[in-house]
């Protein structure tokens, strides 16, 4: 059986919300940018899901294997724009 706690409801309202708000962003980045340009930000997603999973549950932690993961994940969107850094 399920319980819904006020905490519960609130995570579950927010994540809905930031579902929402995330989805209106990227239409709008589409409206002014190639799709080929932006897509690579899509794989931002697990980082700021595991940061925000740390801070907003207190069971979960970070280990040093999402630390890496986190790090190689932007290390790798900073390598395909790297062209356009460069500019």
């Amino acid at each position: 059986m399920i319980t819904f706690t006020p905490f519960g409801s609130g995570l579950l309202i927010y994540t809905a919300l930031l579902s929402a708000v995330s989805f209106v962003l990227w239409y709008y980045g589409l409206k002014y940018n190639k799709a080929c340009e932006i897509s690579i930000y899509k794989f931002l997603i697990p980082v700021f899901g595991a940061i925000l999973l740390a801070i907003l549950i207190p069971e979960e932690t970070m280990n040093w294997f999402i630390v890496i993961a986190l790090v190689l994940v932007v290390t790798d969107i900073i390598t395909v724009n790297i062209k356009s850094i460069i500019r």
